[in-house]
């Protein structure tokens, strides 16, 4: 075990750990502290839970490795017939004067470029008996002077800027498209624009068009896509919802497919329709509110799924939905009850 440092954003960060469960962000912690000053450690649930759960017997370890690895902070790789692991993102955050190589064999090449170190290098001399986090000047925690940077190797290639693909990389006519949509999703889902994070964004949503094609062929991939999405957003904190796109291809299938409609199935109405014919005969109040939500919405699905099937009542000045479960009743009374109430001056009360 190693002493780490940790910043406070890991906390804050409202589109990964963040927003990961408690006992999923304590685990990512102390598996810093396993793992060795390149970020190795051996993939044994046994031996982990025996470092950092040494009096909880009924830690799932192999669960919470499982469920990290889906989130892409973790690799896990097997050389010389054993199992280890791999924290791409180890040698970005963390900070170790004079770090000791490690013993465990390198992980396969191809691993994200995070897991190439600015800091950390072995400085001639020193050892390998210091691990001091952030102490000493900048060269000694591994910044190299700006006049004794190493040149390139003549033989390697000369290295691209990040933020410009290279030509064909986003040659899918399908690409941009998709990212707009994805984007306008969750603008109406979370009533805040999407920050994308450019290449990164850009690889995961190349990544979830294959995904799409596997899952409902080239012309319904973008569909398919977008209804994960939502899906993944509308879990909010929930495993396995997230609101980062580049989380999305890991929890892939954890979300799971989302019923929709299908070439060749017959007609069938439309969900929306059918709720206000219905409000027009109980309630129409609810069913003014039903049309003016689908006429404003250019995407009629979030219509459909949550305010299509509530069942409504109106007792004077108040308007009573039920919804179909808890979940349901918490989402519409935080995302579309003030919006009723505001337009049609009535007190919204949603129940499961």
């Amino acid at each position: 075990m190693r002493i780490r440092s940790i910043k406070p954003e890991f906390w804050r960060d409202p589109d990964t750990t963040g927003r990961w469960p408690a006992d999923l962000k304590l685990f990512y912690v102390g598996l810093w502290m396993v793992a060795d000053d390149e970020g190795r450690f051996a993939w044994d649930a046994d031996l982990i839970a025996a470092d950092l759960f040494p009096f909880d017997r009924a830690a799932d370890v192999a669960g919470l490795l499982e469920r990290l690895r889906s989130t892409g902070r973790v690799v896990r790789y097997e050389a010389d017939g054993r199992a280890f692991g791999f924290l791409p993102k180890f040698a970005k955050h963390q900070r170790i004067n004079r770090p000791s190589p490690s013993r465990l064999p390198a992980p396969p090449e191809g691993l994200p470029d995070d897991s190439v170190s600015p800091h950390g290098r072995l400085i001639a001399g020193g050892g390998s008996g210091s691990r001091d986090q952030g102490a000493g000047s900048e060269e000694a925690c591994g910044e190299p002077p700006a006049d004794a940077a190493a040149p390139a190797s003549p033989s390697a290639p000369p290295p691209s800027p990040a933020t410009k693909p290279s030509p064909g990389k986003l040659a899918d006519p399908r690409h941009h498209p998709l990212t707009e949509g994805l984007m306008a999703d969750f603008a109406e889902a979370r009533g805040a624009a999407y920050g994308h994070a450019g290449p990164k964004d850009a690889k995961a949503v190349a990544s979830l068009l294959a995904l799409g094609t596997q899952a409902a062929g080239p012309d319904g991939a973008a569909d398919e896509v977008r209804r994960r999405w939502r899906r993944a957003l509308a879990l909010g904190e929930k495993w396995p919802g997230c609101a980062s796109l580049a989380l999305l291809p890991g929890r892939w299938n954890e979300i799971g497919p989302v019923p929709g409609p299908r070439a060749g199935d017959q007609a069938t109405p439309d969900p929306v329709a059918v709720a206000i014919a219905e409000a027009e005969r109980t309630c129409p109040l609810w069913a003014g509110a039903l049309r003016s939500a689908a006429d404003r919405a250019p995407d009629k699905d979030p219509v459909r799924r949550w305010l299509a099937p509530l069942r409504a009542r109106q007792d004077g000045e108040v308007l009573h939905l039920t919804a179909a479960d808890r979940f349901a009743a918490t989402f519409v009374r935080d995302t579309f009850a003030p919006g009723i109430a505001e337009a049609f001056g009535v007190r919204v009360e949603v129940t499961p």
